[in-house]
């Protein structure tokens, strides 16, 4: 039996060395240079943000992770689509999102183009968008994306700040499981990666 030190230990270097093995080279897209960490078949918006706050990703292919991110516009309307671009059942790539699926699953939990897990936006991703780009020092891009966030946890499908699990990753609309505990704890990692006492800093309930 592995001994608790030493299997933490190797989790670490084994969680170092998929990330390395997930990592793109710059040209693998042709419109221009890039450098991201894939999943399936796209970018891995959630392992990438994930990649640059650890510091796994390094300065430099930060950068570029959120430029191309920009570029790609996952922010719009709200923080972030977990997909760059969503997958259709006609494209080459429906291999995870498979139709005949669909009517097993619940209305708010199908994978149709800019939906749940297929480009849509989730919340508690864009909330690491935000505490990355302030990471990296893009203030003022944290701070525009922060408020969008907020908007994002606002929409509600019978009232205000519903927290919902995710938003059509076109119109905006919130889908999804109301209160989701984990969009208002990211939030708050936002807010202080953004507005000062850093991401680590506690909150306190008082």
């Amino acid at each position: 039996m592995t001994p608790p030190d030493a299997l933490v230990d190797l989790a670490y270097a084994k969680s170092l060395d998929l990330m390395r093995a997930n990592r793109v080279p710059n040209g693998f897209l042709a419109s221009s240079e890039k450098a991201y960490y894939v999943g399936i078949w796209s970018l891995d918006v959630l392992g990438s943000l994930l990649a640059s706050l650890t510091g796994v990703a390094g300065a430099s292919r930060t950068d570029s992770i959120l430029d191309y991110l920009r570029e790609v516009a996952v922010a719009d309307p709200y923080p972030v689509q977990v997909l760059a671009e969503s997958e259709h059942p006609d494209g080459p790539r429906w291999g995870m999102l498979k139709p005949a699926a669909e009517p097993f699953q619940g209305a708010e939990w199908r994978n149709p183009p800019h939906c749940y897990h297929n480009a849509g936006i989730w919340p508690f991703v864009g909330a690491l968008y935000v505490a990355a780009l302030a990471q990296a020092g893009r203030r003022a891009d944290a701070e525009a994306m922060l408020v969008r966030l907020a908007e994002a946890n606002r929409a509600g499908q019978h009232r205000e700040w519903e927290f919902r699990e995710w938003l059509h990753g076109e119109t905006g609309a919130p889908h999804g499981a109301a209160h989701r505990s984990w969009n208002a704890c990211a939030h708050l990692l936002a807010y202080r990666a953004v507005r000062g006492g850093g991401a680590h800093t506690a909150v306190g309930w008082n």
